[in-house]
């Protein structure tokens, strides 16, 4: 190959190209200074709105996650449940189940316990509200909810949380109401802002929560909303406005700050912006139209001849003359090419191995047909010899057998539950009087699609290793739907648990594989893989003892595709 000239080294033009067009940019930043000054005086104020809404965010964020721990805390007491449900004189013992689970969080939000008639029994705060209704306001959307209501207060600001007391059978015996003042929320947020910038926190809906300023706490939301309507933004040129969605709660936190410019000099400086933008995208066009000519004929003779390899051409080659980088490129190509046609021609040889190598083992395979009626043969042969023992795990191994070496992924619940049923009663003769065994699932969900052997498992680790030292136990198999789309399964013992330690690092799937846990990894990796990660199992310990393993699967038929 001739050595490379400096006068036709693609390297060299390329270079001087891009030291004119810098030389050019040079003069050009000069006149764009004031608008990166102005940048910076805008993402100094933006950062300092993002770190104010970040604290102001999180710490509402953790209070609102430590006010639903209590709420469920309150839920969970029984002595609570009895005063307001069964005992309505045990007025001490009601305000001391309250005030315990309530402690170190007095300060922060007042409590309030309602009976199932709306009338309130008991509160942390010295002015009782008395009778909320229940067919409208914050008490009618608890009951009407899963879990704990976050509402605005209408007048008053600051906000309330509500969570319906409900039974095992779902009855509601009673209400727990939160509310955090506008004065625990100057608590909350004091020192956060300055006298230039506020703070407002308002619901979903726009509704004042909490204003640090107290001249601006009735009208400033109002203003907002109405611009928003009227389709004029937020940002009014006095003042601007940034915003964060807290997901947990759907609160919006709002930052006022002041404008760091006039509006006669923003525009100015977008004029400049705008004059300047314009001269670069001149130069650029200019300098891209004389390189694009240079690689041009090059590059579409590359394309060409690309497209016809991916076509499957591997006679193709470009066979170029230039002296330059390009022709050491196309020269490259070309070896490319070749060395792809001779791996090719490899590859189709030995996948012609690997397909007789494959016949080979699946001649030398056992048929699993040949074991099924080898287990049937067993099974007449413990009827005759009067071993009901044998012949009745003959039969069940039969049939989960059949099950395995059959082409479905995916079978109906019901059918699991009786490939279920097979196993446990080998189990129950290899373990007899050691467990009992409970099915709790609706009729409406035994026809819905799950994963072959997903079940299977899940009920043997619970024999191993939840009813491990134990003489007697109860595993009970649930399912419930969740909405219309989902359901939920779940396999629980009232065996010994699960340690914390081992109970985080299941949660976090680190030891399903690696402390011999292959089954619940198998189960667990389908799961993931068909339905995605919000589907992996979960496992949690039972208040009572024992231990729960669940998970959430989409509601498909047999008409459908999982």
């Amino acid at each position: 190959m001739k050595k490379l000239g400096v006068r036709h080294s693609f390297q060299n033009r390329l270079f001087i190209v891009l030291v004119a067009t810098t030389f050019l940019s040079l003069i050009l930043c000069a006149g764009l200074l004031i608008l990166l000054f102005q940048a910076d005086v805008e993402n100094n104020t933006r950062r300092k709105a993002n770190s104010i809404l970040t604290e102001a965010s999180g710490v509402f964020d953790g209070l609102y996650a430590e006010l639903n721990n209590v709420a469920d805390a309150i839920a969970a007491d029984t002595t609570i449940r009895s005063v307001l449900s069964e005992d309505p004189e045990s007025a001490r013992s009601g305000y001391v189940s309250l005030y315990s689970a309530t402690e170190g969080y007095r300060g922060s939000a007042q409590f309030h316990l309602y009976d199932a008639s709306g009338s309130e029994r008991f509160s942390t705060a010295s002015i009782h509200t008395g009778t909320l209704p229940l067919t409208w306001g914050v008490l009618y959307a608890a009951a009407n909810a899963d879990g704990t209501v976050w509402r605005s207060n209408a007048d008053t600001y600051g906000c309330s949380a509500a969570k319906a007391l409900r039974t095992e059978a779902g009855d509601i015996y009673g209400y727990v109401l939160i509310e955090i003042t506008r004065d625990a929320f100057d608590a909350l947020y004091a020192g956060l802002t300055d006298v230039q910038n506020a703070l407002l926190l308002t619901d979903g809906h726009w509704r004042t929560v909490y204003c640090s300023s107290s001249a601006q706490e009735r009208s400033l939301a109002p203003a907002l909303r109405t611009q928003l309507l009227n389709g004029t933004g937020i940002n009014d040129g006095t003042y601007s406005y940034t915003l964060l969605r807290s997901e947990p709660t759907g609160f919006i936190f709002m930052v006022q700050q002041p404008e760091a410019y006039a509006a006669r000099s923003l525009r100015a400086l977008i004029t400049v912006a705008a004059l300047m933008v314009f001269l670069c995208t001149v130069g650029c066009v200019l300098v891209a139209l004389r390189l694009s000519r240079q690689l041009n004929e090059p590059v579409l003779k590359l394309q060409s001849a690309m497209q016809r390899v991916e076509g499957g051409d591997l006679d193709t080659r470009v066979s170029s003359t230039r002296s330059d980088e390009f022709g050491s490129l196309s020269n490259s190509f070309d070896r490319m090419v070749q060395r792809l046609q001779d791996n090719t021609e490899q590859m189709v040889q030995g996948q012609r191995e690997l397909d007789e190598a494959r016949i080979r083992l699946m001649q030398s395979q056992l048929n699993p047909h040949f074991l099924c009626n080898t287990l049937d043969t067993m099974k007449w042969m413990g009827k005759i010899h009067d071993i009901p023992e044998i012949a009745e795990i003959s039969t069940d191994l039969a049939d989960i057998l059949r099950t395995c070496i059959s082409i479905e992924e995916f079978i109906p619940l019901s059918e699991e539950l009786e490939l279920l049923q097979r196993y446990i009663e080998i189990q129950r003769i290899r373990f007899p009087g050691r467990f009992e065994y409970v099915i709790d699932v609706p009729p409406h969900l035994l026809d819905c699609i799950i994963p072959k052997f997903m079940l299977q498992p899940l009920v043997e680790n619970a024999i191993l290793h939840g009813l491990n030292n134990r003489d007697s136990g109860t595993i009970r198999i649930a399912a419930e739907s969740l909405g219309s789309e989902k359901m939920r399964l779940r396999i629980t013992d009232d065996g010994c648990g699960i340690s914390d330690d081992v109970l985080e690092a299941l949660n976090a799937g680190e030891t399903l594989q690696r402390s011999g846990h292959l089954g619940l990894y198998n189960v667990n990796t389908i799961l993931v893989t068909h339905y995605g990660a919000e589907s992996g199992l979960r496992f949690n310990n039972e208040p009572d003892g024992g231990a729960t393993v669940s998970a959430v699967l989409p509601v498909s038929r047999k008409d459908s595709i999982c």
